[in-house]
């Protein structure tokens, strides 16, 4: 009896991990589908924004800033992007995509700090 309840609690572990992961996995692939169409941004937004919701990773909202700067919202990618890489401090794709939105927004002061914490995550890519 024991070995069977120790049984269903793996087994209801395994789904409070799964279920959300299947989640993020089917709003990504939707998002990224979407994304390559100027018509279904919108869509490929709320997406990656739902994908975000329940991601154990930083990549659904380093792709819904990649999609604003690709849509010329360069400040909007700025906010979404930026609390990541502030999180994640040694994320070198989050501070990049921070990097080209400071760049695109023509934010000099987020530029600079983007250029800071690339140089010192990456310093063979700031000697070029």
């Amino acid at each position: 009896m024991i070995g069977r309840l120790a049984l269903l609690a793996l087994a209801a572990a395994s789904l409070a991990f799964l279920v959300p992961q299947a989640l993020e996995d089917h709003d990504l692939r939707r998002g990224k589908a979407l994304a390559g169409d100027p018509a279904t941004a919108r869509e490929a937004r709320d997406a990656l924004r739902a994908a975000r919701r329940v991601s154990l990773t930083g990549e659904p909202r380093v792709l819904e800033a990649q999609l604003l700067l690709f849509g010329d919202r360069p400040r909007e990618a700025a906010a979404v992007i930026l609390p990541l890489a502030e999180r994640e401090p040694e994320n070198l794709l989050a501070w990049r995509t921070v990097a080209a939105a400071a760049r695109e927004s023509g934010d000099l002061d987020l530029q600079r700090r983007a250029a800071a914490k690339l140089a010192e995550l990456d310093p063979r890519s700031a000697r070029r």
